[in-house]
């Protein structure tokens, strides 16, 4: 079940005490941020997209497109925990009215806003399966080209009590109940994955 009030206090904690840094998003540092990042920009088309980022933290995603010259046409960034807005806004003011204290379970009824909806890192903390495939069908109504989010697996070495980790091929089946366009991608680290859901298919056929 969904704990936001924990989710929310746990990020409060890690900002205050990092600031400014990867691990107030509960990341080991920035290479692993970027890695996921970095999955993200090679498998989407994001040029003149609306993106979302649920969990935004402190805009780091947002940062990461900016460095990599991603065409994005507008971000916007949404977290539940208010300091992690409050730094996003002081850093990028260009987008203070863009990033929101927001829960994304706030939106189930909400569809079609965002071209693409990603989300990093945020399904790992405070889920079970049943509120992560929950957020997976919020995240995807609220997109009108498609979804992409990275979670921790259950193939990693060791797995901590404390942090929700996902089956990539019952995940995979579960996306297929969502739509038949997806790709499963678990080459980048042992221990995480990223799933991405479209609404429509890669016409391979026409570049040929």
């Amino acid at each position: 079940m969904r704990q936001l009030q924990k989710v929310r206090q746990f990020f409060e904690d890690l900002v205050a005490q990092y600031g400014v840094d990867a691990r107030s998003a509960n990341w080991s540092g920035p290479a692993t941020q970027a890695a996921r990042f970095a999955v993200f920009r090679a498998y989407l088309d994001l040029k003149d997209c609306r993106v979302l980022d649920v969990g935004c933290g402190q805009g780091d995603l947002y940062a990461y497109l900016q460095e990599h010259q991603v065409p994005i046409q507008t971000y916007h960034g949404w977290d539940l925990a208010p300091n992690m807005i409050a730094v996003a806004r002081r850093r990028f003011p260009e987008l203070k009215d863009n990033f929101r204290e927001r829960d994304l379970f706030s939106a189930a009824q909400e569809t079609g806003s965002f071209d693409w909806v990603l989300c990093s890192g945020s399904l790992n903390y405070g889920y079970d399966q049943a509120s992560f495939q929950e957020a997976v069908r919020v995240m995807f109504r609220l997109a009108r080209k498609g979804v992409a989010f990275n979670v921790l697996s259950t193939y990693a070495d060791f797995m901590e009590e404390e942090y929700f980790y996902a089956r990539p091929e019952e995940t995979f089946s579960f996306c297929r109940t969502i739509t038949p366009w997806v790709n499963l991608i678990h080459s980048y680290m042992p221990h995480d994955f990223t799933m991405i859901l479209k609404k429509e298919r890669d016409d391979y056929l026409s570049q040929t």
